[in-house]
């Protein structure tokens, strides 16, 4: 509040005795009449509220001038000795009415520029704020430009981009905005936020902490809250320095994706000088405080935490406790771990060799955690000191003797490499889902699933990694459309990725990679959607709802659940089998899929070339603008190649990665382009159609007229040549 003795006091009170006397004076000002109100100031009649009157809703004359807007009223009453201080402050009122003119003239009249919160001032807008700030307005002063970020964020960035040199401060406020809109997961203002300068590795303090000296960057806040999305728009690999100090945080919320996104950046596992994963140190402390019978009790983030402890040990992380740490304090730290969460977490360890058998066994060294072990302790000692194997035999009773059942020889390298080819190849053969707008087809693999598939014994230590990458590189050298490579994660899992070669399109790819096979597959159809083709033309499903689950036990999908509609999609691109399917169930719950066929498989209509133009427009956040550009295109390629009849105009027919990258220039989804283009506004005598369903054969847009198009045309040559708002008609 303003202290009434920072103003000048008038040379006379102007002050009413009561609010009835001013009611004559505010229908004046409100209707806007500067001559009575110059007689009423000319007569000495009062111009202010009761001084000694609480604050009321009535306004007083000067309140409603500046409500107005009306400078010349608010100087005359000014001019007249009225108070702005009366019944609250004026220059507040004039800021937050947005009226610089008016502020403009009561700063000139005396009224004090920090008698105005700072937030209201940016709330007014670049003129207001320009004013304050000439009259030594500090807009950094108690973090206000930080929590004016925090109310809104796109009309301040001005701020940022033409005061930041001028005053530091303000790019430390808006890296903490940036740090509070990354915790809130609000993507836009995010980027709002890094267009106008924010760093997200800037050290910015947290303004949750009471101490006021914590201090974290826009990164870590993302890899605390686990914000997977986030952190990608944030781009952490443009700052390889802080990757260290981003992976130490992913223990407070670990997912699988966050840890797989953050090595495959090069973000070191294990951090610790002793050569241990800190991440691991964390999430062992976070076992133990959940699993106290108290409070703090949560078996989930248990579950969790577990899951995250394996998944970064399959990665290659070592749990090594600290030099300085005593037995009896490590002890302690596994005592009100829970018996089976215990014997979970020595199992994880010993997978992956990611601590020694000596620790482990010190661990449970202890009478008392033995004893609270119970039937769980032999479970542990077994898992840390296996029994031998059994010798297994063949007793033949005829002979009276046991004959050694004999192991069968192992494959030879090149049968490995064979192999592996194969693998390579099933990369591209075996992806349902290869359709112009991706890039690259991927698949993933465990070590012994991998083996398995290789034909090679569970015993066998030969370097698969290289001979993987031998494969893959005979392999190129064979390929003409594409190029394969893999992509470890520590020793445990293994990436094989086919990439398009430039120019290449994924219906020649996959014409390649089958001209390896064995077996003919004219269809190029997967293994899945080649069975599933053959249920559906069986008719054994049959004409009612079936649950997903069953269809995929039928096909060797092993019951899994939402993964039909890929396969479903691949048959009807890729092949002339005519049938429908439909799908419903809960976005959470069990699908349910039924199909139909028809007794003659009849041609599909080929869809015309569309014209395919280049859109140089926003068609992921497109305004009015961006529509109206793509409405003017339409209307001049209707009007140049005036189509006759009915027929149907294309403007896109897309089905190939040329046309897509050449029309779009970017990524775009399906839904953005189908979102974009059932909002494009038209004429009313134009029918819009369009499909653009992900992993359709064929995307396409384009227009219809609803009588005949010499009707059509004519109604677009009347729209175009009315006048717009922007350019008024001209008068003679």
């Amino acid at each position: 509040m303003l202290n009434p003795s920072d103003t000048p006091p008038a040379a006379e009170s102007k002050a009413a005795r009561s609010w009835e006397e001013l009611f004559e004076l505010a229908d004046y000002c409100r209707a806007g009449k500067l001559k009575e109100v110059g007689e009423w100031i000319a007569a000495g009649k009062p111009l202010d509220p009761p001084r000694n009157a609480k604050r009321s809703r009535r306004q007083s004359p000067l309140e409603i001038a500046i409500e107005k807007g009306f400078f010349a009223l608010a100087e005359l009453l000014l001019d007249g000795g009225c108070d702005p201080l009366a019944n609250g402050n004026a220059l507040r009122d004039a800021v937050r009415c947005k009226e610089p003119e008016i502020a403009k003239l009561l700063l000139d009249r005396g009224v004090p520029a920090q008698s105005v919160h700072i937030s209201d001032i940016f709330d007014a807008g670049r003129p207001m704020l320009e004013m304050f700030l000439a009259r030594g307005l500090d807009p950094t002063a108690d973090n206000a430009y930080f929590e004016a970020l925090c109310s809104k964020v796109h009309p301040l960035l001005f701020v940022l981009k033409e005061f930041g040199d001028r005053y530091p401060d303000l790019q430390r406020q808006a890296d903490m905005a940036l740090c509070h809109y990354v915790e809130k997961g609000n993507a836009r203002n995010i980027g709002l936020l890094l267009w106008a300068g924010a760093k997200p590795d800037a050290e910015a303090r947290d303004p949750n902490i009471i101490d006021g000296e914590s201090t974290s960057c826009a990164l870590c806040v993302a890899a605390r809250e686990g914000r997977v999305d986030i952190l990608k728009q944030l781009k952490p690999e443009k700052y390889p320095d802080v990757l260290r100090t981003i992976f130490a945080e992913i223990w407070r919320t670990p997912s699988a994706a966050l840890i797989d996104y953050l090595t495959g950046l090069g973000a070191p596992i294990n951090t610790k000088q002793n050569g241990g994963c800190a991440v691991i140190e964390h999430l062992l402390w976070r076992v133990e405080l959940r699993s106290r019978n108290d409070f703090y009790s949560n078996p989930n983030e248990v579950k969790e935490s577990l899951a995250a402890i394996e998944h970064l040990c399959r990665l290659g992380a070592k749990w090594v406790p600290d030099g300085d740490e005593s037995q009896r304090n490590r002890r302690d730290r596994f005592r009100k771990i829970e018996a089976r969460n215990l014997l979970e977490l020595f199992r994880i360890f010993r997978a992956h060799d990611a601590a020694p058998v000596e620790l482990l066994d010190s661990i449970i060294g202890s009478p008392a955690i033995r004893k609270s072990l119970g039937s769980h302790l032999r479970a542990i000692e077994e898992l840390l000191h296996p029994s031998p194997p059994k010798t297994t035999a063949d007793t033949v009773a005829a002979a009276g003797t046991t004959r050694v059942k004999e192991k069968a020889a192992p494959p030879s390298i090149a049968e490995i490499r064979a192999a592996a080819q194969e693998l390579l190849l099933d990369v591209v053969r075996q992806e349902p889902r290869l359709h112009f707008t991706i890039d690259f087809a991927c698949s993933g693999y465990d070590t012994k699933p991998l083996k398995r598939r290789l034909g090679m014994p569970k015993d066998d230590d030969r370097d698969i990694e290289a001979l993987l990458a031998e494969a893959a590189d005979k392999l190129n050298q064979k390929v003409k459309c594409f190029q394969t490579k893999t992509d470890w994660s520590g020793r445990s899992h293994c990436r094989l990725f086919a990439t398009l070669n430039e120019g290449a399109e994924w219906p020649e790819a996959l014409k390649e990679a089958w001209s390896f096979a064995e077996a003919e597959n004219e269809s190029l159809l997967t293994d899945e959607a080649l069975r599933i083709r053959e249920l559906i033309r069986s008719e054994e499903l049959g004409s009612d709802w079936i649950p997903e689950k069953s269809i995929t036990y039928k096909v060797g999908l092993y019951g899994r659940e939402r993964v039909l509609t890929p396969y479903l999609h691949e048959i009807s691109n890729k092949t002339e089998f005519e049938f429908k399917w439909e799908c419903e169930g809960e976005r959470w719950g069990p699908f349910r899929y039924r199909f139909s066929r028809r007794e003659a498989e009849a041609t599909r209509p080929e869809i015309p070339p569309g014209l395919n133009p280049r859109l140089d427009v926003h068609i992921d956040d497109f305004g009015k603008t961006d529509q109206e550009v793509v409405q003017q295109l339409l209307y001049r390629e209707l009007l140049e190649v005036t189509p006759t009849g009915k027929e149907p105009f294309f403007l896109f027919s897309i089905a190939t990665r040329r046309d897509y990258a050449r029309c779009f220039g970017k990524p775009i989804t399906g839904e953005q382009l189908a979102n974009f283009f059932a909002t494009l506004p038209l004429n009313d005598a134009l029918t819009r159609f369009f499909d653009f369903t992900p992993q359709k054969k064929c995307w396409y847009a384009g227009v219809q007229p609803k009588d005949n198009w010499d009707r059509t045309l004519a109604a677009i040559r009347e729209e175009m040549s009315q006048p717009t708002l922007e350019e008024p008609p001209r008068r003679d």
